[in-house]
């Protein structure tokens, strides 16, 4: 290959297949289900979420459970719930708020930079703020 015949490929756009497309069969979504299938969708996140609490407020009141019955070498799930549940209510609720307050933090400390370069065109004009974005990762990642 010659150097001319370099430069050329490097400006001309690269071809590009359909194949890959026509090979897989796709299956053709009717648009009036469409709303099924986010409904159906909004359920099941729902309930993910409705189990991620009970699951955490059972595992709260169990660590309880779990360090009495290892410091008593015998184990009474109905006798320690009873016991337990309120202080295991009150660690779920501590669970909660740590939570939540750790989003809040990492929202502010990413959410503020993000809006600041919004703000400043840096996403609309990406190829002049290239520096200033890595920048903003590196500040972010250390």
């Amino acid at each position: 290959m010659q150097l001319r015949n370099f430069g050329q490929l490097l400006q001309q756009p690269p071809k590009r297949s359909n194949e890959f497309l026509t090979a897989v069969p796709f299956p053709h979504i009717d648009p009036a289900r469409i709303a099924q299938f986010a409904g159906l969708i909004a359920a099941v996140i729902l309930l993910a979420l409705v189990m991620f609490f009970v699951f955490l407020y059972i595992s709260s009141v169990f660590r309880f459970i779990l360090f009495e019955s290892v410091l008593r070498r015998e184990c009474s799930i109905g006798e320690g719930w009873q016991r337990w549940h309120r202080t295991g209510r009150r660690y779920f609720l501590w669970q909660l708020v740590y939570v939540i307050s750790t989003w809040m933090v990492l929202g502010l400390l990413i959410g503020i930079p993000v809006l600041f370069a919004l703000t400043a065109g840096w996403f609309k004009d990406s190829k002049n703020h290239i520096a200033g974005m890595v920048g903003g990762v590196i500040l972010l990642s250390a």
